[in-house]
């Protein structure tokens, strides 16, 4: 460093903008960058933000240009300076500063308590600053403590573009297999979770706590399903961002694709439906934050719900209360209503796919899987393929080329009635172990009345669910905003009469015998 090097660094000092210990920083960083301009490098660098660099470079130019005065005259001859002796004005872009070499004395800086000498910052002179500022040099030592740590610069750096050595976990220039620094003593550190050490982990059903997916830590395994696993996830970096930018705070739920991670397509078509989700922004709709490939593994993350499937609420306690069903089912019928008027289709609804979230009184229903969604564009069109779950698809997706129709907002309707059907009665509405005679019954049979099946189940409420249930899609509600206005009405109507109920037995309660 320079003597206006030394000037300049202690100006910002002694304004405030950098403290006294990141002067140590400052040689490292002029050996590599010796052109540059201090007052420029300590703004690249990140010492400096842009205000503080305009209050600088200001501080310069009030320096250089100060008028002589007799108090500023008589400061500088206490010094052996002259008016002449003054910080010179920063240079501009496009050249550089010719400094005398005869400006300033060598100073000195004492380094730590042994008293060890170094050429570094000011001992001997001083710049004056108009009348009413202070003058930059008063002290001739400046000690810097010990244990200050210098800058890292990333090697092999381009001269025009300065970079601080990140950790590598948060540098994503770092390739993965290129060597990093050694860890710290006592730091955490996480494996990357690669697809073999996946595979093989799946394979022995061993965990995947300690290791870390893109900008996600593992914490641990929350399901495990024929498409993907699900693993709690602490999220990091810009994806933790992400979350707060949308209201949300906390672990996130990863959801890890086992489809063919050889097939370019398979990735593509994943990670294109779930770019579809992370516009969504509905209450009874998962919210999705991220999705990438990392390491040969495609994932996306989405909130954390605590709660449980629907269909795990049914086998362990039975067929819902017909009311609670109703409100269920108009809550996922306004988030299907929410997608249909973007033209997209979910195609696998089920109890599977619908959480029960218990933070919320009364519990919030939230769909989930959008692992079959399709848009439906021009031009697109079946390709003849049985994709879903038989038991709870309609016609059209369970004979695809049966003539029973398109694909539409009809086909999510049913399946949302046969989720109703579910859990007024604890089955589906067509069961059997072999699924080509699930499909044929779905073609050609109709339902048992869920009133039959469940006598606490009130005749309209069992009547909207064989209307969503019917084989051609005319018969079924037109849309899904329409199913939820009658389920609306179902739900206060039933209200209304548990109330009137309610009060007529406080009421004889009350009557003498």
């Amino acid at each position: 460093m320079d003597q206006r090097d030394r000037l300049v660094a202690d100006l910002a000092v002694r304004l405030g903008l950098i403290e006294p210990a990141a002067l140590r920083r400052l040689p490292p960083l002029r050996a590599q960058f010796p052109t540059r301009p201090l007052e420029r490098l300590l703004l690249d660098v990140g010492l400096l933000d842009t205000a503080g660099h305009q209050r600088l470079v200001a501080g310069l130019r009030a320096a250089s240009s100060a008028p002589p005065s007799e108090a500023r005259s008589a400061a500088l001859r206490r010094r052996g300076l002259s008016d002449s002796d003054v910080l010179p004005l920063p240079p501009s872009d496009e050249e550089e500063l010719e400094v005398p070499d005869d400006v300033f004395d060598e100073p000195t800086l004492v380094l730590g308590d042994e008293g060890t000498a170094e050429p570094a910052v000011f001992d001997q002179k001083t710049v004056v600053l108009p009348d009413d500022e202070p003058a930059v040099f008063d002290q001739k030592t400046v000690v810097l403590p010990d244990d200050e740590p210098a800058l890292e610069l990333l090697p092999g750096g381009d001269s025009d573009r300065l970079e601080l050595a990140l950790p590598p976990e948060e540098d994503p220039r770092l390739a993965e297999g290129a060597p990093t620094p050694p860890p710290s003593p006592g730091a955490r550190q996480d494996k990357v979770l690669t697809g073999s050490e996946f595979q093989r982990r799946l394979e022995k059903r061993q965990g995947f706590e300690g290791f870390r997916l893109g900008d996600y830590r593992i914490l641990g395994e929350i399901s495990r399903g024929a498409f993907g696993v699900v693993l709690d996830a602490e999220p990091g970096g810009v994806t933790k961002s992400i979350g707060l930018d949308r209201g949300y705070e906390g672990n996130v739920a990863l959801k890890v694709s086992l489809e063919n991670r050889s097939d370019p397509r398979a990735t593509e078509r994943f990670l294109e439906e779930t770019r579809v989700q992370i516009g969504f922004d509905h209450p009874h709709i998962v919210r999705i934050f991220d999705c990438g490939v990392e390491a040969g593994l495609t994932y996306y993350s989405m909130e954390r719900i605590e709660g449980l499937e629907a269909r795990r609420h049914v086998l362990d306690n039975g067929p819902m209360p017909p009311l609670l069903a109703v409100r269920i089912v108009k809550e996922i019928a306004a988030a299907l209503a929410y997608v249909h008027q973007r033209r997209i289709y979910h195609r696998d609804l089920k109890p599977h796919n619908i959480l029960l979230d218990q933070r919320t009184r009364p519990w919030r229903a939230v769909l989930i899987d959008f692992g079959l969604v399709t848009e439906h564009l021009a031009g697109d069109k079946d390709k003849g393929l049985i994709l879903g779950t038989p038991s709870y698809m309609p016609p059209e997706q369970a004979q695809p080329r049966g003539g029973h129709g398109p694909i539409n907002a009809t086909s999510d309707i049913y399946a949302l009635g046969a989720t109703l059907y579910f859990f007024l009665t604890g089955r589906a509405p067509f069961t059997d172990r072999d699924p080509r005679k699930i499909i044929r019954k779905v073609v050609n049979q109709a339902p048992v009345d869920p009133a039959e099946l469940n006598p606490a189940v009130p005749r309209r409420i069992a009547d909207l669910c064989l209307k969503c249930l019917a084989k051609k899609q005319r018969d079924r509600y037109h849309s899904a905003r329409q199913l939820e206005a009658e389920l609306e009405r179902e739900l206060r109507s039933g209200q209304r009469k548990l109330k009137a109920k309610s009060f007529l037995g406080r009421f004889l309660g009350k009557k003498k015998p």
